[in-house]
């Protein structure tokens, strides 16, 4: 009923609220954990929204400055999809409060602190920024002259009280795996390898773009204003404990080659919006003390205003204009996985309203596939949702749909050798196998030749601008009326052929990362 666990890459209190929403009327779990997401998503905005009220000086700039965190790339995306994230973003607000609503960090806040740190590492293990950041704190506060002894040790108690589900849920997990798996799994098995490979300078200015995009409107000029008067206006034990938060979630994800990074920097986000807010109402305060500054001050609303409306409108075009040659292109374009989904569009834009490519391409797969075809798919493409349609709406149960093991982590979808497997199989018996692509992942995994001949593919339409690629059995090489046709790849639905695929070599990236998705 529950999958909770000690693994790095588990959201256990996003799966607790995702089970609640699944009690609601009509099951339709879809539906339900994307409600879920709104409900995280519009709670962490809501609180942060509470907490700008609480800290700056105007109610018109809070406002103001919580709508453009609202309309953010990564916590606008993450709080309309089935995804976990938001309730990441709801416990970063919470530290942002203990540490920054007015009266000081006293020693209760900073227990608490501690509390929602061990308690924020029973959803992810990313959360343990926030237990950083307590010490960090907590250091400056004992050094000085705060309670040495007692307020440390009351400091581990609460953080040992906020971490006692996550104890739960590890002393499950040594029981059934064992210990030595546990550990390993607390490490992020080989996901954690993967996190320490490292990018470098290339990873920082991707950092730095996606600061750009998420906040893309005037806004971003006073980020860099907020964060020197954070550390001006506020005792060090405040400033500091934001800024170790904040240097250690931006630095350690700008080493971690993956394409939702963005996800993994919504804290950053959110702890760079507060920043660029108090910039803001400092500004504003400023512009408030002599009548004669009202225009400037009516510039200054427009400005946030644009700064509101602008994202939106941004957004909506970053697939478009990534087709087009120019930098753009060189982020949104050349998707490798065009003739299914566009997935380009998909990442951009967090509005998912009109998005309904994923479900009419399961559609016509349903539609199109001849019975009992075998059909291998990657995971960043369709196969969850064919799953789901499948599972919960009974769909063309007699397929047989397999992931393909891009990523090489054990019991992540079918390895090299299964995947061999099922192309001899198919090849020999005449079967019906399709690929969505035969480019990244797959061109690491299609065998060159099967039975002493080349391997070929025949790309099959699935309406105008969708396709697939069947491959060539024995029984298709020796039938004279196919052999006859030509082009071995001609389509066997409407429309005209395309150029004939190539193979391309085998990436060094992963192309699904945000950054390259060519």
């Amino acid at each position: 009923w529950l999958d909770l666990r000690a693994h790095a890459a588990v959201h256990n209190i996003a799966i607790l609220i995702g089970r609640l929403f699944l009690f609601l009327p009509g099951y339709n779990p879809a539906r339900e954990l994307n409600l879920a997401s709104v409900f995280t998503g519009g709670v962490a905005v809501l609180f942060y929204g509470v907490l700008l009220l609480r800290v700056l000086r105007s109610k018109l700039v809070a406002v103001l400055c919580t709508g453009v965190l609202m309309v953010s790339r990564s916590m606008w995306w993450h709080s309309t999809i089935a995804e976990s994230y938001a309730v990441n973003a709801v416990f970063v607000v919470g530290a942002l409060w203990l540490l920054f609503v007015p009266d000081g960090l006293r020693d209760r806040r900073l227990i608490l602190l501690f509390f929602i740190g061990g308690l924020a590492l029973f959803n992810h293990v990313q959360l343990g920024i926030i237990v950083v950041g307590a010490t960090v704190s907590l250091a400056l506060a004992v050094r000085k002259g705060a309670r040495i002894v007692a307020l440390p040790l009351l400091c581990a108690g609460g953080f040992l009280v906020g971490l006692i589900p996550w104890l739960i849920v590890f002393r499950q997990e040594v029981l059934r795996s064992g210990l030595a798996t546990t550990v390993s799994l607390l490490r992020g098995a080989k996901w954690g390898a993967l996190m320490f490979e490292g990018e470098g300078p290339r990873g920082l200015s991707d950092v730095l773009y996606l600061v750009f995009e998420h906040f893309p409107g005037p806004f971003l000029l006073a980020i860099p204003v907020g964060l020197v008067i954070l550390v001006r206006r506020y005792e060090a034990k405040q400033s500091w404990g934001f800024l170790a938060m904040l240097a250690l979630n931006t630095g350690f994800f700008a080493m971690y080659d993956t394409w939702d990074r963005y996800a993994f920097l919504l804290p950053s986000f959110i702890m760079l919006a507060f920043a660029g807010s108090l910039a803001v109402d400092a500004l504003w305060g400023r512009l408030s003390q002599e009548r004669l500054h009202a225009a400037a001050r009516v510039v200054m609303v427009a400005t946030m205003l644009f700064s509101l409306v602008f994202p939106p409108w941004f957004y909506s075009r970053l697939a478009e204009w990534g087709t087009q040659p120019g930098f753009w292109s060189r982020r949104y374009g050349g998707e490798y996985h065009g003739n299914i989904v566009n997935f380009a569009e998909y990442l951009a834009n967090p509005n998912k309203r009109h998005w309904r490519d994923t479900e009419e391409y399961a559609n016509l797969l349903f539609d199109r596939l001849p019975k009992n075809a075998v059909y291998i798919d990657d995971d960043s493409r369709t196969y969850f949702p064919i799953q789901y349609f499948r599972r919960y709406f009974h769909k063309r149960t007699d397929l047989s749909i397999f992931m393909i093991n891009s990523w090489e982590f054990t019991g992540w979808g079918i390895d090299s050798e299964d995947f061999m497997g099922k192309f001899q199989h198919a090849w020999r018996s005449d079967g019906d196998l399709f690929l969505p692509s035969l480019g990244y992942p797959f061109d690491r995994f299609i065998p060159t030749r099967l039975g002493g001949r080349p391997v070929e593919f025949q790309i099959v339409y699935l309406d105008k601008r969708r396709h697939v690629y069947r491959l060539l059995t024995s029984a298709d090489m020796l039938d004279p009326s196919f052999r006859s046709r030509g082009d071995r790849r001609r389509p066997r639905g409407p429309g005209s052929p395309p150029r004939s695929p190539r193979r391309s070599p085998r990436s060094r990236r992963d192309p699904r990362r945000i950054g390259s998705l060519r």
